[in-house]
């Protein structure tokens, strides 16, 4: 149900427990109830590791399932994407993310930069 849910355009609980609802009504399994408590609790225990593990296996085998003519000249194409956050101007942040050269000594917040 967690998949079905991330992978869905409409990733409301609601929607995937109505779906569940659905396919087991479908397969004649019986009827649950479309209450979404405990699916909610249910998906807060789920592993964290677990679902890096989903992650990366789903990226690994899209990678792999790419048709050759998607490739550009035989290669993967990769998009980065970057952004900036404005940190505490603290004596530590300062330290460890200066200032932008761009802004006077003294004036503005460290920036730490991230792709």
């Amino acid at each position: 149900m967690f998949m079905s849910q991330a992978l869905n355009s409409d990733r409301s609980c609601q929607h995937v427990v109505n779906e569940w609802f659905a396919n087991r009504l479908g397969s004649n399994l019986g009827t649950i109830s479309t209450n979404t408590g405990a699916y909610c609790r249910a998906r807060q225990r789920l592993p964290e590791n677990m679902i890096s593990e989903w992650v990366r296996h789903s990226g690994n085998e899209l990678q792999r399932r790419v048709p050759e003519k998607w490739q550009w000249k035989g290669r993967s194409v990769k998009l980065v994407d970057g952004t900036t956050l404005s940190m505490p101007d603290t004596a530590q942040n300062q330290a460890a993310y200066p200032q932008p050269k761009t802004q006077k000594m003294g004036v503005g917040f460290p920036q730490c930069r991230w792709i």
